[in-house]
């Protein structure tokens, strides 16, 4: 069992980079990527205490992917993935990508009831993976 707190602990981001090279190995991507408008210098500094990253986007299928993992999830997790869909249609880096579908992800090592049917009743994706 994973277990991001430990001290052997395997971070959040190189669970999900084991993740997309098992699973979504030759899909476009992107890693800890901030979403949102773009600022310049000064706003952009004042504004950096509260930007919003996705721990992975990747493109597969015709369809944006948007990936959150966290070892024990809550069900906070699923208003944070819709907030980051709508961040994401209005990300300058990826206006290419502003009307294509958006499935949003969570992955963890540990299941959490609630937030699997919260999750589930919102059709989000949520995976129980294990890394070894």
């Amino acid at each position: 069992m994973v277990d991001f707190s430990s001290k052997e602990r395997i971070s959040e981001r190189r669970y999900v980079h084991k993740w997309l090279a098992k699973k979504h190995r030759e899909s476009l991507q992107w890693t800890n990527s901030r979403l949102g408008p773009a600022f310049d210098n000064q706003e952009g500094r004042m504004m950096a205490v509260t930007s919003r990253y996705a721990d992975a986007i990747f493109i597969e299928n015709g369809s944006v992917n948007i990936v959150e993992a966290k070892d024990k999830p809550k069900p906070e997790i699923v208003s944070q993935l819709e907030i980051y869909r709508d961040l994401f249609r209005i990300t300058p880096k990826f206006k290419a990508y502003w009307n294509w579908p958006v499935t949003l992800w969570i992955i963890t090592p540990n299941v959490d009831m609630v937030s699997m049917k919260y999750a589930q009743d919102r059709q989000i994706n949520y995976e129980v993976w294990q890394s070894e």
